[in-house]
């Protein structure tokens, strides 16, 4: 049993929305993307059960983030408003299919949702959870669960010294990229160059 935590408050109980469609964290719904029911059965996912006293972690297998063709679906997570909405209309013009959230809590709460995200781009400061903070959370949650393919963590970040560097590597994020981003196609690219074959 693990208990989902921020670092100014109490365990924070994850629970799956039961609602349909689409989904935006900055609405408060965690919901399945349409079209999703294939994906979510051939992903590794840390699975939260609502559980009296904590979260009770269940893991489903197998492999790849994103089958049967459906859209890669990505998570961008940063508390500027600004930032969010210009990621979030870069990785739609590269077909990427798009949700948002403002900070490490929500995006704690996304990725043990039953969404399935090919890969999660996220802000390091952030107000309530870092960036940093939510990516140590969620590994923590993955190795409890026995997932062998973790979910691919993208740092966007203004801070890009090689200590800030190093920090993103210490809680597990799998790469890191300096703000501003103004390139479509490196999103793209770091995105895809972290997918498994064949998804």
């Amino acid at each position: 049993r693990i208990s989902v935590a921020d670092s100014t408050g109490p365990p924070l109980a994850v629970e799956e929305s039961k609602k349909g469609g689409s989904f935006d964290l900055e609405q408060g719904r965690g919901r399945r993307p349409s079209g999703s029911s294939t994906a979510a059965s051939n992903s590794p996912r840390v699975q939260p059960k609502n559980s009296e006293g904590g979260l009770t972690v269940e893991v489903v297998r197998p492999a790849a983030p994103i089958a049967g063709g459906d859209q890669i679906r990505v998570l961008v997570v940063d508390d500027d408003a600004g930032q969010r909405l210009m990621l979030k209309a870069m990785l739609e013009r590269e077909g990427f299919a798009v949700d948002t959230a403002v900070n490490g809590k929500e995006m704690v709460l996304a990725a043990t949702s039953s969404t399935v995200y090919g890969a999660i781009l996220t802000d390091g400061f952030m107000p309530i959870l870092t960036g940093w903070d939510a990516t140590l959370q969620i590994r923590a949650l993955e190795k409890a669960g026995g997932v062998t393919l973790p979910l691919t963590i993208i740092g966007i970040t203004g801070a890009t010294s090689p200590e800030e560097v190093q920090r993103g590597k210490d809680v597990g994020m799998t790469d890191l990229l300096p703000k501003p981003v103004s390139s479509r196609e490196l999103l793209r690219k770091t995105i895809l160059k972290y997918l498994p074959e064949g998804s």
